[in-house]
């Protein structure tokens, strides 16, 4: 993410090596997770910077019809509710399929310091979603 240059419309046409790259992992890949925490009630600029560039072209850009889900935890209650919702709307906005309801997880330090099957079965239902979406848009390929 660190090589990503800021967002430029006028560079969309020929994209840095890292841009080119993330979009061509993500075009190449069967179904996306995203993990991110929350800064200041948002998602991180690193992440939007970069969905920005996964965006372009609009038409034909790399999240298009691409199973998405969503993950997060913080050590606030919330666990980065308000970020995952930004980024679920984004990408929904991009075309990308965003899958179940995702996963945020507050008190993560506590939570996570000895899981339980509550957590480990929630944290399993995101992903076999996601499987299953990613299988689904295989088979109709």
């Amino acid at each position: 993410m660190r090589d990503i240059p800021p967002f430029d419309e006028d560079t969309v046409e020929t994209p840095s090596v890292a841009v080119a790259g993330l979009r061509s992992a993500v075009a190449g890949a069967d179904a996306v997770l995203i993990a991110t925490p929350e800064y200041n009630g948002s998602i991180p600029g690193t992440l939007k910077n970069a969905l920005d560039w996964g965006s372009r072209p609009g038409a034909t850009n790399a999240f298009r019809g691409q199973p998405v889900a969503v993950i997060g935890a913080s050590p606030g209650a919330f666990g980065g509710v308000w970020a995952h919702e930004e980024t679920r709307k984004i990408l929904g906005i991009m075309g990308a399929r965003v899958v179940g309801a995702g996963f945020s997880l507050g008190k993560a330090s506590d939570r996570l310091a000895a899981p339980d099957n509550e957590l480990l079965g929630q944290m399993q239902e995101v992903v076999e979603t996601l499987v299953s979406e990613a299988t689904a848009r295989t088979q109709t390929a």
